[in-house]
């Protein structure tokens, strides 16, 4: 298994494995105009505005770390998702919750209810790019990358999935990872690169080494 690419978003900063896209002091919309802009998002999402910054960076993240994959991306219904954030939207559920106890379903958000209710980051992103295929979180706060990783291998040797896209969220940085089985291709400095996927995947800024 090796790492296909991956995309951090952290405060304003995107890095990608490869370097092939990065941005710095950009906001979450002028992201989402520039992916968008240059074809990285296939389409617009008309939800976009409504989902949590988690959510946003999530979706984001996923679409460039397919963006600079070796390998194009298989049908949707290959792709699994799995993802160790252990709070996923809670904040975001425990408001929306809060202002219908609070006004209910005529005067509060709830009279718009689905379109408004948040979801978690893992489903946008199933929802952004028509991934279809296995979809779990792993609720570990402990070695949760580990736990990814053997999971993300278990379901490629298994044949459930040909790729696997892996979601690490902290605060304000979200870190997404495509995997697959394969060959690193040519030209490509191994060491370099798995270095800075290790920082991605760590959720730091890497070094902006070209590789």
């Amino acid at each position: 298994m090796i790492c296909l690419g991956a995309s951090l978003i952290e405060s304003g900063i995107v890095t990608t494995g490869t370097g092939k896209f990065q941005a710095d002091s950009i906001t979450l919309k002028n992201l989402y105009q520039e992916l968008l802009t240059q074809g990285i998002l296939p389409n617009e999402l008309n939800e976009f505005k409504r989902m949590s910054d988690k959510s946003k960076r999530a979706v984001l993240a996923a679409a460039l770390a397919c963006y600079e994959s070796f390998q194009p991306t298989v049908d949707g219904s290959r792709v699994a998702m799995l993802s160790a954030d252990y709070n996923c939207c809670l904040t975001e559920n425990q408001q929306y919750f809060s202002d219908y106890i609070s006004f209910g379903r005529v005067m509060g958000r709830g009279n718009l209810f689905v379109n408004t209710l948040p979801t978690t980051p893992l489903a946008e992103i199933s929802l952004a790019l028509s991934f279809t295929g296995p979809l779990y979180f792993i609720a570990s706060f402990e070695r949760p990358l580990f736990l990814l990783m053997e999971e993300s291998c278990s379901l490629l040797e298994s044949g459930e999935a040909e790729q696997v896209i892996t979601l690490l969220a902290k605060k304000e940085a979200t870190a997404v990872a495509l995997w697959g089985n394969g060959l690193y291709p040519d030209g490509l400095s191994v060491d370099s690169y798995r270095q800075k996927i290790a920082e991605i995947l760590s959720l730091r800024s890497p070094s902006t080494q070209p590789l």
